[in-house]
């Protein structure tokens, strides 16, 4: 492979694509289907659907995506995102074609996010270079910002531009995924090395298997954050008088996109930092704690309902740098497990569960009481540590 372009010129645009169709999927989408008139139940129902991919990956995935054919699926699935995106733009004035769309949509990630991946590990897996994971990890970092952050913006923006015009802000976005990825598609095939084979891809290690870990603990540590994560998006747009915070799109934009972002960044950074230096075994009951920080958070937000932005900055701060740190134990141990695939499985379907009954919380007992019963959930996580925490292969 000496004739093919080092990882670095093309790992950050792989990277950023890959974050991007995600945040799009799992965030903006929720806010758009909002934005159009469905009610908080059904967006985050139709937001819990887009988790299937990711539930039945390991599954579908030995089927799908084959070592010497990641550069492949990585093209096809990168430009019929492209036309998924295009097609969602044109046409997003029906309800019913805009979620069969995000569904499409949310299908092609899922066979992107597994190709790149593979194609990530296959390439790189002898030589594990400190810039290869600096630059992956920065590429995930501007995927969200300009995501959750830019986009976010720009959509406000737009919609004060054009009255209040929601349909033509959102289609404009779209129109500028759908070239974005149609760049990346051309770019990714010229750059992307090209002579792969399986016997590159198998790489043995001794690792403990699902069931030595616990899949139990799996579904139950992320499920309290799931309930609160998806609905707290709603919950900082929504007018006051539903019982939201009320932010504009461009407020939330620089909440989430910066502020949350950063918080996030730093939890997660110190949380794998002293993972690797003091192991999991001493951090993972005050790591678990900390996972019910985000829940009380927004309790407490819902409660007080603030309406200074540097106020509600901070709440998001301390929400996403405990959540970053918190969660870096649940990924360490996906990290060391054997059959990982299934694992992320279980992770997928309690976030599907979680964001599913979040609506219907939402719909029935209001933001305050949602998250209310989330903090309370919290216990759960506590439980699922305590049962694994003392198990010789997490040290």
């Amino acid at each position: 492979m000496s004739n093919q372009n080092t990882p670095l010129v093309w790992l950050s645009t792989l990277y950023f694509a890959k974050g991007i169709a995600y945040v799009m999927v799992m965030f903006l989408s929720l806010i758009m289907l909002s934005q159009m008139g469905l009610s908080s139940n059904a967006a985050l129902g139709c937001v819990a659907l887009f988790h299937a991919p990711w539930v039945t990956k390991f599954w579908w995935k030995p089927y799908v995506v084959r070592p010497q054919h990641f550069t492949m699926w990585i093209g096809i699935s990168e430009l019929f995102l492209a036309i998924s995106f295009a097609f969602l733009s044109f046409f997003m004035a029906s309800v019913w074609c805009t979620i069969i769309i995000l569904l499409s949509i949310a299908w092609l990630t899922a066979i992107h996010n597994v190709a790149v991946d593979g194609l990530y590990r296959l390439v790189t897996h002898n030589d594990h270079l400190p810039a290869f994971m600096r630059v992956k990890e920065l590429a995930r970092k501007m995927a969200v910002i300009v995501g959750q952050g830019v986009l976010v913006m720009m959509v406000g923006n737009l919609q004060v531009l054009y009255r209040y015009d929601r349909f033509y802000s959102w289609q404009a976005t779209f129109y500028i995924l759908a070239g974005l990825f149609l760049l990346f598609c051309m770019w990714h095939r010229l750059a992307l090395p090209r002579c792969l084979h399986d016997a590159d891809y198998n790489i043995h290690r001794s690792l403990p298997s699902l069931h030595e870990v616990g899949g139990m603990f799996l579904l139950a540590y992320p499920f309290a954050v799931g309930l609160q994560a998806k609905v707290g998006i709603l919950f900082l747009l929504d007018a006051p008088s539903s019982g939201g915070l009320g932010l504009s799109p461009q407020e939330f934009g620089l909440v989430m996109g910066t502020v949350g972002i950063t918080g996030l960044t730093i939890g997660g950074m110190l949380g794998f930092r002293v993972l690797r230096r003091d192991g999991l075994s001493r951090w993972f009951c005050p790591m678990s704690l900390l996972m019910v920080v985000p829940c009380a958070v927004y309790a407490l937000m819902a409660y007080w309902e603030p309406s200074d932005l540097l106020i509600i900055s901070t709440g998001v701060l301390i929400e996403q740098t405990s959540y970053g740190f918190g969660f870096a134990a649940y990924l360490w141990v996906l990290r060391h497990v054997a059959n990982r695939e299934a694992g992320k499985s279980l992770m997928a379907l309690s976030l599907m569960i979680s964001c599913m009954l979040s609506g219907v919380l939402q719909a029935t007992v209001g933001y305050y009481y949602t998250f209310l019963i989330a903090l309370v959930l919290s216990g759960v996580s506590l439980v699922s540590v305590l049962k694994i925490r003392k198990n010789p292969i997490l040290k």
